[in-house]
């Protein structure tokens, strides 16, 4: 229940900010440098450090490993900022 009062509503984005965080994407993706992706997931914004290794344009996703490696998928909605 507590869980619950902590979610927050998937922030809405310009075609600006959607614009930038697809040119960082892509400088992450040709540099292979790692960037800090903030994601919305399950009702909660979470943010790490990672790579991005492949984009998907047919799934509007990004394929990722953090600093251990793990594979992981993001669909590019669901992407709210990119430092």
């Amino acid at each position: 229940m507590i869980k619950e009062k902590n979610k927050v509503a998937r922030p809405i984005l310009t075609s600006e900010e959607k614009e930038l965080i697809e040119n960082m994407l892509l400088c992450s993706l040709l540099s292979e440098e790692e960037i800090l992706i903030t994601y919305y997931e399950d009702g909660y914004l979470l943010t790490n450090y990672m790579t991005v290794i492949d984009i998907n344009p047919l799934h509007s996703s990004i394929i990722c490993t953090d600093a251990f490696y793990n594979k992981m998928t993001i669909q590019f909605p669901n992407i709210i900022d990119v430092k």
